[in-house]
């Protein structure tokens, strides 16, 4: 064997090596692609499950109850003089809302209302409550308007706007707003329409 032969037999060998080196590589290189790949989906979906944490741990506050109060015996009159409207908002989410306020009236037969009294923002924990109330229906509508309330299809309406704030985003400020009425023979306030955001 001369020294060409073993030469060539030698630089064979080499790009046979390299060859496989290089195979090797590759296959390296595309297991690297497949693994960013699955790192790329993964940090994707840690993001959504973040989000979706945040849509469904915040705080979401919705009328829980509307009722007349003192409450009063089964054979009285629901509405009467000394009467006053009080709205229960609850927060059904399970952070705390902050900055909670809320903003609304109540309308009358013969156009008179009267304005939610006013309070300062509050924080309802989460399944906690918070009360807003009017003045006393004696004070606005006269006694004997109060009774027909009671009896007729007059309709007693009212609509609120309820402003708060979450844990997630304190400068982001969430909207409610829900009209509703009296029913008479229910003895009974009733939600008739109501957004959020």
């Amino acid at each position: 064997m001369d020294v060409a032969c073993l030469t060539l037999i030698v630089l064979i060998l080499q790009a046979i090596i390299y060859g496989f080196m290089l195979w090797q590589m590759k296959k390296s290189t595309d297991a690297s692609t497949v693994s960013a790949i699955a790192a790329k989906k993964s940090a994707d979906a840690v993001t959504k499950a973040a989000e979706r944490v945040v849509i469904s741990e915040r705080a979401i506050v919705l009328i829980d109850d509307v009722s007349a109060q003192p409450m009063v015996k089964p054979e009285d009159e629901y509405l009467n003089p000394s009467s006053v409207i009080v709205f229960t908002l609850k927060n059904f989410g399970d952070t705390a809302a902050h900055s909670v306020n809320l903003k609304g009236q109540i309308e009358f037969p013969n156009n008179k209302s009267t304005n939610i009294h006013n309070r300062p923002e509050s924080t309802i924990p989460p399944q906690g409550t918070g009360k807003w109330i009017t003045w006393s229906l004696g004070a606005i509508i006269p006694k004997e308007e109060i009774r027909s309330l009671n009896y007729d299809d007059v309709k007693v309406r009212y609509s609120i706007e309820v402003i708060y704030r979450d844990e997630f985003d304190s400068s982001r400020t969430h909207t409610y707003r829900a009209t509703g009425q009296y029913i008479p023979v229910l003895r009974s306030f009733v939600v008739i329409s109501s957004t959020s955001d």
